[in-house]
């Protein structure tokens, strides 16, 4: 070795002097050597050309040095020279390598001044920071390498180096290839190790998963699904890898909630991802911050991009891209603004949630951004299915509705995402009834109309609305708004029916269904206005033609009519039945049949049929048809006008016309009190009996 010291002994001669401030002063975190370390670890393991005995690396801490010891290749002329000298790394023009400054090393003169290396055939200790001289070789593995560094003012340094080796967590092992395991101690007997266990699952993908448990601290594990595309530099040569890790829980996607850009090992520089990603990019010495106008910088962000999208591609045929994969992605426009490093992993994703099936469906599948919507609610998404999405909104291709993951409440901030970046629309129910017209609710089936009504049931302030929109089934099948300038287009169907437009059956057959027709204003039709309108006019004609079935449907609705507890209401039912020729009757005496109305009929009774045998012009109710047999109609008929008895009809008399002769009319005149009248307010009205002169005849 001591000819050796000869031969380093041109590196930095004046270092001495300014060493501290050069060297150790850059670094923020005077804990940062342990990182550097471990990368001299990584790099050393990677370089192996066997398989080594171990991937672990040990910082043993005791009161007064650090130890720390690998497997990794052993050390050999250039590698002192690269850990002696300043940015005359053995790594140099090397991407592939963690490190790349030459200076990485001299960040453990923050708390030692002269380590000791002990690897292969090198035992060397390192003054004043690039001048090496030989060591006595301590007990070690062959294969192994030791690092000794006394502690410079140990109480305090101690502390200091203390603190770094308990700052060691899982995230140090995730994107690391080589070393698996880290242990350290302490002086009081603390201790810690972690683990890194890797399942490679292809060339690009590869599950990890990571233990680690340390004194004052449980056991704590993490599971890692890591993306890996490989990085090139001049001549085409790899210089490492773009890395995208998701954390996963149970076999689904977890955001994380902090997420420093990894260059090997976490910096200082936040991604603001819900993911973490990794690569060879160019750091300062300090390696706290990433240039961002750097081109090779850019080119790693570029490819990092197009590594995502590939991973999202990968997660969605697995069936894991899910909501929470979503919220790992880069949201928040604000924090991705052209000032940001990141600006492009958010431009390439938002590029690929439209041009790619990313997004999450209802009930499973995958869907682009102009492809889905979003339901306000979970009855709205049960009630419009995917078809029926497509023809509500008169799309050519089909349209699905987001995962109802998605929501204000739950995830506000994809929602926000979607709706504001991507241009996802959310429905709304005023949106749906908006929509409702008749090309779209023609191709329903009575039982989703049914289902429409039970789910605006639930929506008071969009009744008014409802009211005007074409919303109705009618029995036949058409749809119609529920007023038309204030009259209503149909009523709910009852146990009689009638002559009105009627909802239908299949389509209120719900109570919640019948609550909402109720609610804007559909209500069972009125009888007597049914009677009115609808039935008595057919028999207002010379020509009445009514089958025997239809002629029994109409007197049963004039019967149920009769029984309205409306006072008004039966009384212009009464008055129109008086006066509407409706009854079948006969004729007495030839037995002919006409219609008539009630206030010019005989009841059919015993003894007026007897009264009346060969009588010819009275006329009597049919006794024949069924429909006016029954007694109640026989009442409502007698409340009418159809008489049980002699019926008395008004019959103008003048004493010069009259059949009595007009002495007698005189007479019977003189008798009541009458005998002179003016014929105009005291005029005397004369009446007989239908059908006594005929009886009389006949006698």
């Amino acid at each position: 070795m001591k000819k050796q010291v000869n031969a380093y002994g041109h590196y930095g001669t004046a270092v001495g002097r300014y060493g501290k401030t050069l060297l150790t002063d850059i670094y923020d975190d005077r804990a940062h050597f342990i990182y550097e370390l471990l990368q001299n670890a990584e790099d050393a393991l990677r370089r192996r050309n066997d398989e080594p005995p171990s991937r672990t690396v040990r910082f043993d801490l005791s009161d007064e040095a650090l130890r720390i010891s690998h497997y990794g290749r052993p050390f050999d002329r250039r590698d002192v020279e690269g850990v002696c000298g300043i940015a005359l790394s053995t790594r140099e023009g090397d991407l592939t390598r963690i490190g790349r400054f030459g200076i990485g090393f001299k960040s453990v003169y923050g708390f030692t001044d002269r380590p000791e290396i002990h690897s292969g055939d090198e035992n060397f200790g390192i003054d004043k920071f690039v001048w090496p001289s030989a060591q006595p070789a301590i007990e070690r593995d062959p294969d192994q390498t030791v690092i000794v560094m006394p502690l410079r003012d140990p109480a305090a340094n101690r502390s200091l180096v203390d603190d770094g080796l308990r700052g060691i967590d899982l995230d140090t092992l995730l994107f690391l290839n080589e070393i698996d395991t880290i242990e350290w101690s302490a002086p009081n007997g603390d201790s810690g190790m972690f683990v890194r266990q890797s399942n490679p699952l292809s060339d690009e993908v590869r599950q990890v998963a990571l233990i680690g448990e340390s004194t004052g601290h449980n056991e704590t594990e993490q599971e890692w699904l890591v993306f890996s595309k490989p990085m090139h530099g001049d001549a085409n040569q790899c210089a490492g890898n773009v890395e995208v890790a998701f954390a996963m829980s149970e076999d689904k996607v977890s955001p994380v909630s902090r997420s420093p850009l990894v260059v090997f090992f976490p910096t200082a520089v936040e991604t603001n991802l819900g993911l973490r990603i990794q690569g060879p990019y160019r750091t300062t010495p300090s390696r706290d911050n990433v240039p961002k106008s750097d081109p090779w910088n850019q080119a790693c962000i570029e490819n990092t991009g197009e590594l995502l999208v590939d991973a999202l591609v990968w997660l969605r045929e697995r069936n894991k891209l899910d909501v929470d994969a979503l919220r790992c992605l880069p949201l928040d426009g604000t924090k991705f603004g052209h000032e940001s490093m990141f600006q492009p992993l958010y431009a390439q994703v938002k590029e690929a949630l439209r041009s790619k099936r990313l997004l999450p469906t209802l009930g499973g599948g995958y869907a682009l951004a102009d492809g889905v919507k979003l339901g306000r609610s979970k009855d709205l998404r049960e009630l419009i299915s995917g078809n029926q999405l497509t023809q509500l909104f008169a799309r050519p291709n089909r349209m699905s509705w987001l995962t109802d993951l998605i929501s204000q409440d739950r995830t506000p901030d994809v929602r926000k995402y979607l709706v504001e970046e991507l241009g996802v629309e959310e429905v709304t129910p005023q949106t749906t009834m908006s929509k409702l017209n008749t090309t779209f609710l023609d191709q329903q089936g009575n039982a989703w109309m049914c289902q429409l009504y039970e789910f605006l049931n639930g929506q008071a302030a969009l009744h008014r609305q409802a009211k005007v929109a074409p919303i109705v089934r009618l029995s036949d099948g058409r749809n119609v708004p529920a007023f038309a300038r204030s009259v209503p287009q149909a009523f709910l169907p009852g146990d009689i029916k009638t002559g009105f437009p009627e909802v239908h059956e299949l389509a209120c057959r719900s109570r919640e269904a019948r609550q909402f027709l109720g609610a804007i204003g559909l209500s069972q039709p009125n009888l007597v206005d049914d009677v009115v309108r609808n039935v008595l006019p057919k028999y207002d004609g010379d020509d009445v033609s009514v089958s025997d079935e239809q002629y029994a449907e109409d007197v049963g609705k004039i019967l149920a009519a009769s029984k309205t507890n409306i006072s008004d209401k039966r009384a212009e039912l009464i008055e129109r039945l008086r006066n509407t020729p409706f009854v079948r009757a006969t004729h007495t005496g030839d037995g002919s049949e006409c219609l008539a109305s009630p206030t010019g009929l005989y009841l059919a009774t015993e003894r007026l049929k007897a009264l009346f045998k060969d009588v010819q012009g009275p006329k009597i109710v049919d006794e024949h048809c069924d429909a006016l047999r029954h007694d109640s109609v026989r009442a409502l008929l007698e409340e009418c006008g159809a008489a049980r008895h002699w019926r008395p009809r008004r019959k103008e008399c003048q004493a010069w016309n009259s059949p009595l002769g007009r002495e007698f009319l005189a007479e019977l005149r003189e008798k009541s009190g009458y005998s002179q009248t003016s014929w105009q307010r005291d005029a005397i009205l004369d009446w007989e009996l239908i059908g006594l002169n005929q009886v009389l005849e006949r006698l």
